[in-house]
């Protein structure tokens, strides 16, 4: 088991590596390598063997455009099958842990992810989700907590952690318990911690006012559309698609480049 673990989590570091190549040293004089830009998309539970299934059942993929591939080792730390935050875990900062933990090593390690790396570099970044903001995959990219289950935390690490574009669902994680739709146990008030900071949004309404005007370079966006996670695909707004084009129209504008997490959750 030691064995198969180092394996893995040498092969997470590999991966993580190649990625931080793409994104530059700050500390250096050298040109950055790479693109300017970076995107990742993750789709919740997707493995090999479901892009066989996609190929097979419609002869071709648009990911299959793409010239270079690699795989990613992500099962967990003293279990077989993979969780979310396990496997997250795994995809953003190269290091293999426990199921449930968020970013943190099986000794209880924050671990830093690429999204910080990005941020350290200058680079703009932003997290789009189908769920709550504070659910397990866009939580390891910012968040260091050993449970995936404590929302509240995850949240409050979330409202700090500095990202500049945060859409998806999880609005009842951010307001008090004194107020209607909260799902904290506390009074703290995170959007009020956010506000003078980020613009908030939560109807699908002001989205589109926000994407209508001229903004200022550097505007930091929180869409929260949800109290908890948003419903399926043919009754959630705004899309997946159009909450990632606003993402992509906001962080353009930072001339360092941007990292970017989508996931279909």
């Amino acid at each position: 088991m030691r064995r198969s673990g180092s394996v893995h989590r040498q092969l997470g570091i590999a991966a993580l590596l190649a990625l931080l190549a793409l994104v530059g040293c700050a500390s250096t004089h050298a040109p950055p390598v790479g693109p300017h830009n970076i995107i990742l998309f993750i789709g919740d539970g997707m493995g090999v063997s479901h892009v066989t299934a996609a190929r097979v059942e419609s002869d071709s993929l648009n990911m299959e455009r793409l010239t270079t591939g690699g795989l990613l080792a992500t099962h967990p730390v003293g279990s077989f099958v993979t969780d979310s935050a396990a496997s997250g875990t795994a995809i953003a900062t190269g290091v293999s842990t426990k199921n449930g933990v968020i970013s943190m090593s099986p000794t209880g390690a924050p671990l830093k992810t690429v999204l910080e790396h990005a941020e350290e570099s200058g680079m703009a970044t932003g997290l789009v989700v189908t769920c709550s903001i504070t659910h397990a995959t866009p939580a390891v990219f910012v968040a260091h907590v050993p449970s995936r289950d404590d929302d509240a935390l995850i949240a409050e690490h979330i409202a700090a952690g500095g990202v500049d574009v945060l859409f998806g669902g999880g609005l009842g994680y951010f307001l008090p318990a004194s107020v209607s739709g909260s799902l904290r146990k506390d009074d703290r008030n995170l959007l009020y911690e956010m506000e003078g900071e980020m613009t908030i949004l939560r109807t699908e309404e002001e989205f589109d006012e926000l994407l209508g005007r001229d903004r200022s370079d550097g505007e930091r966006v929180a869409g929260l559309f949800y109290r908890a996670h948003p419903p399926v695909e043919y009754e959630r707004a705004p899309s997946l698609a159009r909450l990632t084009a606003g993402a992509l129209d906001i962080l353009a504008g930072d001339e360092d480049g941007f990292f970017l997490m989508v996931e279909g959750s």
